[in-house]
């Protein structure tokens, strides 16, 4: 395990069951598989997840204590690191059980 700590996550990180939850490893292989298509519009985020620069963390629903650890621990990556390293992070947020409705609220302001 290549983990910086068990809140922020590499790519190895993010299949393995035995440190994340199933439907992590779910939502991570459905956005690998579509930034590594070659048709992804973004060449630097398809180049960082197949060269694994990204960092991940991941939210369950009732509980957000990992973000801003994750956080925190991302931007210390930078610290010590030279100037033109680069590492995008990921927080993939649990899916709800069901598919509900969203409500929209359209606010109007006067300026």
């Amino acid at each position: 395990m290549k983990t910086t700590a068990t809140y922020l996550l590499e790519k190895e990180d993010m299949v393995n069951q035995n440190i994340v939850p199933n439907w992590v490893v779910e939502e991570y292989n459905t956005f690998h598989t579509t930034v590594t298509d070659h048709t992804f519009p973004c060449y630097f985020g398809m180049t960082a997840e197949k060269k694994g620069e990204l960092r991940y963390s991941f939210i369950h629903h009732e509980d957000w204590s990992n973000l801003p650890r994750a956080i925190e621990e991302f931007i210390k990556l930078f610290v010590d690191a030279p100037k033109l390293t680069r590492h995008g992070l990921f927080v993939f947020v649990e899916p709800e059980k069901e598919e509900r409705t969203l409500d929209i609220v359209i606010i109007f302001g006067i300026y």
